[in-house]
């Protein structure tokens, strides 16, 4: 990266160059076209929710598709995910500030100690996806940040836990927010703390692709990179993508491109330090991007 600290984590300066070659494909065979084609470069994917912002500034209007593909490590190069249904799950960020009584580390008894409480908390956390929820149901329960005090030698008067939940459809994703409200409140109480829990403004939906849509773009994806190609994928990921956004909106499918080069199992995972988008996916990513559109309309 450019900028020390940053990078690209995910892929997304991947699906843009992906996009990129698919306009001077398409513009070079725009008398080709049966279909008006929109092609959307979308900022903001993590925490902000970017196509949420561009929905609402009008980007799907008079749009009767739409199609996205995303870096995926577990498939190799030259495979593209496929599934019709939910294939990623929603997702609600949430903040858990608890307060309790600084003191000096010698002596608890005068103070409440927030760390305890947090600690007890991250761990009757991990009972709802075992316990409050039908087992036949998905999900997933992270804290990602812990944050507390300042010095080893004092019990500070607050920790903060941040996370996320995750499930395969908003009424699971529900169940779940009202079981992290309850616990950590319940659980802060034993411990003599008080907490607060607040849920982030952005939720992402569960990604639900059209059969129809779905159906197209696997044909599409036989025909251009052969049949081969099709990567069959048997059931959701747990992550979340604002591209559920846009399905709400108009039809589509979202599919996974190949990023692990030949011999590896699986590529290092997305959001991992250590994580490149492999530059041999860009071809496969353009010449499907540039077939939907090209084949679009679907044959009836």
């Amino acid at each position: 990266s450019k900028n020390a600290g940053r990078m690209h984590a995910c892929g997304h300066d991947g699906h843009m160059a992906c996009l990129c070659g698919a306009a001077k494909v398409l513009a070079q065979h725009r008398d080709d076209l049966r279909a008006t084609v929109k092609l959307i470069f979308q900022p903001g994917e993590e925490l902000a929710g970017g196509a949420r912002c561009m929905v609402e500034q009008g980007v799907m209007e008079d749009v009767d598709a739409v199609f996205g593909l995303h870096g995926w490590p577990g498939l190799a190069v030259g495979k593209v995910g496929v599934r019709s249904g939910t294939i990623m799950a929603c997702a609600r960020f949430f903040r858990i500030t608890i307060e309790g009584k600084g003191c000096h580390g010698a002596d608890p008894a005068v103070g409440i100690d927030p760390i305890v409480a947090a600690a007890h908390v991250i761990t009757a956390l991990q009972t709802v996806a075992s316990r409050e929820l039908d087992p036949a149901e998905s999900c997933v329960v992270t804290i990602g940040r812990f944050a507390a005090g300042t010095t080893g030698n004092i019990i500070p008067d607050a920790a903060v836990l941040e996370g996320t939940i995750r499930a395969l459809t908003v009424d699971s994703a529900e169940v779940v927010m009202r079981a992290v409200e309850r616990i950590a409140r319940d659980v802060c109480g034993a411990c003599r703390a008080a907490a607060t829990v607040a849920f982030g403004e952005h939720a992402y939906p569960p990604v639900v692709n059209d059969p129809v849509m779905t159906d197209f773009a696997r044909d599409t994806l036989s025909t251009v990179l052969g049949p081969d190609s099709v990567a069959e994928i048997d059931r959701p990921s747990m992550t979340a993508e604002d591209f559920a956004f846009y399905l709400h909106k108009a039809p589509g499918a979202f599919l996974w491109l190949g990023l692990a080069p030949a011999g590896v199992h699986r590529a290092i995972p997305l959001h991992n330090a250590r994580f490149d988008f492999n530059d041999e996916a860009i071809p496969p990513g353009i010449h499907l991007l540039t077939a939907l559109a090209l084949r679009f309309p679907p044959a009836r």
